[in-house]
C-alpha cells in the first residue's frame, strides 16, 4: 500500500489537502461451511461445503478537499476518484464441485459541497452531493448447474454473467435556521435525483461460443427516480434536562421506469409523509433517557425491478416480478443510561418495536442445493421486539474492566418456500461476557466469550425447529 498526503494554507482560514493512495494486496481463504434449510413436508437440504477464495484486491483513491472555518461561515467541498479492479478465484468443493472467477472494475468520481453561513437571528445551510458510479462484472461458474434454464446446446462448459451498473445521483439541500434559544426552527427544501441503468446477461458457454439468450435470463433497465422535499424541524429546549425535537418532512416522489427486455414504461408519483420525534431526559447526575418514535414511506430501488435472473452466487438466482416494492415502517425505542464516573460503573439498557407492511414478498425454490429467489405481488407484514442490556465496572485494585451485555430479539415474517406460504415466529438470545486487563501503558490481556441461541416455530402448524447454538 502506498499513500500521498499534503496539506497547503491558501490564505486566513483557508486550507487545501490532497491525497492520493493505492492498494494491490493478494488474499487467500479456507473456510468450511454447514447449511441446513429446512423445506414443506418436513424436508431439510444439508449443505456441506470446503471453501477455498483467491482474492487480487488492486485499487486506487484520490480526493482533494479545500475548506475555511471563518466566524460567519463555514465552507467544505471535497472531490473524489476512485478506481477498482478486483479479480476473485474460488472452489467450492462439496458433492459436486464447483469453480468460480469474478472480476469486478468500478470506477466512481463524486463531488460534495458544505457551505454554512450565520448571522444574529438566522442560519442558512447548504449541502449538495453529485457522483457517478460504473461497475462491470463477468462471474464464470463451472460446471453448468442450472441446466433447465437454457437452450439444449452441445457440451455447455461453463456458465458466464455479463453485468454493467450505471449510476448518478445527486443530493440537494438548503436550510433556512430561526432561532438560537429555548425553540429553534429549521426549514429545509430539498431536491434529490437517482438514475440508475442495469444490464445483464447469463448464458451457457459452450466450445462453439455461447447459446441462445431468452428474455429470463438478460436485464436491460432504466430507472430515474426524482424526489422534492420540504421539511419542517422544531426544536425544543429547556436547560441541559430536557430536549425534544419534532420532524415533519413531505416529500413528491416520480419514478420513471423503462424495461427494455419486457417492453414496459411506467411513470407514476407517490406523496409521502415521514414524520419523526424524538426526546431525551436527564432524570438525575447519573442517568439519561432517551425517547425515539417515527413513522415512514419507502420505495425500491432498481435491485428490486429487474425480471432476468441474475446470479448472485453459483447457489443462488435472484429475479423479481416488475413490481415497485413499497414499505410502510414504524419504529419506537426507549433508551436508559447510567454513567458514574466515581464508581467506574456504567449501564445502558434498550428497547425497541418495529412494524413493516411491505407489499412484496420472497418466494423461495429450492433444487438441491440451489436456490432460485423471485418477488410475488403479496402484501405481507413484519414486526418485532428487540431488548438489549450492557453494563461494565473498573476494578482498579488488578487493573480489570469487567463487561456484560445480553440481548433478546422475537420477529414475525412470512415467505413462500416451495411453493407455500408460510408464517414465521422467530426469537434468539444472547449473552457476551469480557474481561479485559492492563499490565502496563503497552500489554493488556483481554478475553471474551459470547453464546447464542436462536429458533423458529411456524405458526400454523406449530412446529418448532431445533434451537441454533453458537459459543
Amino acid at each position: 500500500m502506498a499513500s500521498f498526503n499534503n496539506l497547503w494554507s491558501l490564505k486566513t482560514d483557508y486550507q487545501l489537502t490532497a491525497n492520493i493512495n493505492y492498494l494491490n494486496d493478494y488474499q487467500q481463504k479456507s473456510s468450511y461451511a454447514y447449511t441446513e434449510n429446512y423445506l414443506p413436508n418436513d424436508e431439510t437440504i444439508k449443505i456441506e461445503e470446503l471453501l477455498n477464495s483467491r482474492l487480487r484486491k488492486e485499487r486506487m483513491g484520490a480526493d482533494i478537499q479545500l475548506n475555511a472555518n471563518k466566524e460567519k461561515y463555514y465552507f467544505n467541498n471535497l472531490l473524489k476518484f476512485e478506481g477498482i479492479w478486483d479479480r476473485e478465484r474460488g472452489d467450492a468443493i462439496s458433492t459436486d464441485s464447483v469453480y468460480q472467477r469474478l472480476k469486478k472494475p468500478n470506477y466512481g468520481i463524486s463531488n460534495t459541497f458544505n457551505l454554512v453561513k450565520t448571522n444574529e437571528k438566522h442560519t442558512w445551510t447548504f449541502y449538495s452531493f453529485n457522483g457517478y458510479n460504473t461497475s462491470t462484472q463477468t462471474l464464470r461458474v463451472q460446471p453448468v448447474l442450472y441446466q433447465q434454464l437454457f437452450d439444449p446446446v452441445p457440451s455447455p462448459e461453463a456458465m458466464v454473467q455479463e453485468a454493467e451498473r450505471n449510476d448518478f445521483a445527486s443530493y440537494n439541500r438548503v436550510t433556512w435556521g430561526l432561532g438560537k434559544g429555548t425553540i429553534k426552527q429549521n426549514y429545509t427544501f430539498g431536491f434529490d435525483a437517482d438514475l440508475q441503468q442495469l444490464k445483464s446477461a447469463l448464458q451457457a458457454d459452450t466450445k462453439s461460443g455461447s447459446g441462445n439468450l431468452p428474455d429470463s435470463l438478460r436485464n436491460d433497465i432504466k430507472q430515474n427516480k426524482f424526489v422534492w422535499k420540504f421539511s419542517p424541524n422544531y426544536t425544543y429546549s429547556k436547560g441541559y434536562k430536557l430536549n425534544i425535537s419534532l420532524s415533519l418532512p413531505l416529500s413528491y416522489t416520480i419514478l420513471d421506469t423503462d424495461n427494455n427486455v419486457s417492453d414496459k414504461k411506467e411513470n407514476k408519483g407517490y406523496l409521502f409523509f415521514n414524520p419523526s420525534l424524538f426526546a431525551s431526559y436527564k432524570l438525575s447526575a447519573y442517568w439519561d433517557s432517551y425517547l425515539n418514535a417515527g413513522y415512514s414511506n419507502s420505495t425500491g430501488s432498481l435491485n428490486n425491478m429487474y425480471t432476468g435472473y441474475i446470479m448472485s452466487s453459483y447457489r443462488n438466482l435472484l429475479r423479481n416480478d416488475g413490481k415497485l416494492f413499497r414499505q410502510q415502517s414504524q419504529n419506537y425505542s426507549l433508551v436508559l443510561n447510567y454513567r458514574n464516573p466515581i464508581t467506574t460503573l456504567f449501564g445502558m439498557a434498550n428497547i425497541s418495536y418495529y412494524r413493516n407492511k411491505i407489499n412484496l414478498l420472497y418466494d423461495y425454490y429450492y433444487s438441491g442445493i440451489l436456490k432460485l429467489q423471485s418477488t410475488i405481488d403479496m402484501p405481507n407484514t413484519t414486526s418485532g421486539i428487540n431488548a438489549s442490556v450492557h453494563g461494565s465496572k473498573e476494578i482498579e485494585s488488578i487493573n480489570t474492566t469487567v463487561f456484560i451485555g445480553g440481548g433478546y430479539n422475537n420477529s414475525q415474517s412470512s415467505q413462500i418456500n416451495q411453493g407455500e406460504l408460510i408464517d414465521y415466529s422467530s426469537q434468539s438470545f444472547s449473552v457476551s461476557p469480557r474481561f479485559l486487563t492492563k499490565f502496563s501503558s503497552s500489554v493488556s490481556f483481554e478475553y471474551s466469550i459470547r453464546y447464542t441461541q436462536s429458533q423458529s416455530r411456524i405458526k400454523d402448524s406449530g412446529r418448532s425447529f431445533d434451537p441454533i447454538r453458537i459459543t
